[in-house]
């Protein structure tokens, strides 16, 4: 009895979804996707991979495109929830490879930032253009390609250092950090902000408006006790000095 396409079209998935190769020729397709999987995974982490080494991330690679397989053509995409998967197994936020995965979702904002749409940033001269007692209410919108991580290891420090050729030890003690990914004139960057910092910028990319997001700032820091002022000024100039706002209005 001839099969049908259907039939043929399942089983030969099911066969490059199988654990065990095939043997034969079909064993080509069975090691090609896993191989193809496992190399755009490693271009999206490139320092994750060094710093677990290759045979520990062909392992990891296998394990996470048995949760989370490719669902399009473009490979690009299959990192997606790398950081989670991470997150979920050994590197635990509470395990000793607890960073790995805020690495990862650093080296996922990366990635994004290469690929999402552009826009034009505005200069800081732009508040200028309203009275100062609009400011209250002005919203910003902020660059496509910006991703805000806060982690509680120096994960900037060791991104920094591992895309190194001779990188050095960074003590997973030196605390904290919180980190803004962006693309710039076509290049992405990474760079620290202060705690303040990540919190008003998080605040303005959720769309609250300058008095929120204050408001909120300086409530926290009277909770925790926090010693020091807050510099709005500078923490506006930096904002606009990474050419992280695209547009300012007051709706």
């Amino acid at each position: 009895m001839t099969r049908s396409l259907a039939d043929i079209q399942r089983d030969f998935a099911a066969m490059l979804r199988a654990d065990q190769s095939p043997g034969g020729r079909a064993a080509i397709y069975h090691n090609n996707r896993r191989a193809n999987f496992r190399k755009a995974l490693a271009l999206t982490y490139p320092v994750t991979a060094r710093i677990v080494g290759d045979d520990f991330f062909a392992r990891l690679s296998l394990d996470y495109l048995e949760q989370h397989p490719s669902r399009g053509g473009d490979l690009h995409h299959v990192g997606t929830r790398f950081a989670e998967f991470l997150a979920t197994g050994f590197a635990a936020p509470s395990s000793a490879f607890g960073y790995l995965a805020d690495l990862a979702k650093l080296e996922w904002a990366w990635a994004e930032a290469l690929l999402c749409a552009d826009a034009s940033p505005l200069s800081i001269e732009a508040l200028a253009t309203f009275e100062p007692t609009a400011w209250p209410r002005l919203r910003f919108t902020l660059h496509p390609s910006v991703a805000l991580i806060r982690s509680p290891w120096p994960i900037l420090t060791i991104f920094d250092e591992h895309r190194r050729e001779q990188p050095a030890v960074v003590s997973l003690d030196a605390g904290g950090e919180c980190v803004v990914v962006l693309r710039r004139a076509q290049c992405v960057e990474a760079h620290r902000l202060t705690a303040q910092e990540h919190q008003l910028w998080v605040a303005l990319a959720a769309g609250q408006c300058l008095q929120e997001a204050l408001d909120a700032l300086l409530r926290h820091l009277e909770e925790n006790h926090a010693v020091g002022e807050f510099a709005l000024r500078e923490a506006l100039a930096r904002l606009f000095m990474l050419d992280a706002v695209t547009a300012v209005n007051t709706a």
